[in-house]
């Protein structure tokens, strides 16, 4: 008896398809003040996306994958970023304008994200 020698040598073909599909809506709004030595910008954003198995642990409904959406693996649902800067009156205080005097600002950032507690699903 004679061996099919083709599959010894290639061994096992798997077939994949890529069957999902997703959904992003966002809303981003940034502001920006400035008064005298202070400077202050502050951004906002909020998302809602929906995907069909962004990750391989995701289930699927066998036959038709676009029954089951729900939020991905990755998803952050709103961000806070905020930011400041005052320039310091070191000029003033000293009563001289110079190059040691001038241009010292203290400044920093902030950030805030919320995440997602859970996966809720959504059937169609």
């Amino acid at each position: 008896m004679e061996e099919d020698r083709s599959e010894q040598i290639f061994g096992s073909v798997d077939l994949e398809r890529q069957s999902g599909n997703s959904n992003y809506n966002a809303l981003e709004m940034t502001l920006r003040h400035v008064s005298g030595r202070l400077q202050l910008l502050a951004g906002y954003t909020t998302a809602s996306p929906l995907d069909i198995s962004s990750s391989i642990a995701d289930e699927l409904v066998p036959g038709d994958p676009h029954r089951t959406t729900a939020c991905p693996a990755y998803d952050v649902e709103s961000s806070f970023v905020g930011s400041y800067g005052y320039n310091l009156p070191i000029d003033m205080l000293l009563r001289r304008k110079n190059r040691l005097t001038q241009g010292w600002i203290a400044s920093g950032i902030v950030r805030s994200a919320r995440l997602p507690g859970h996966h809720a699903e959504h059937q169609r």
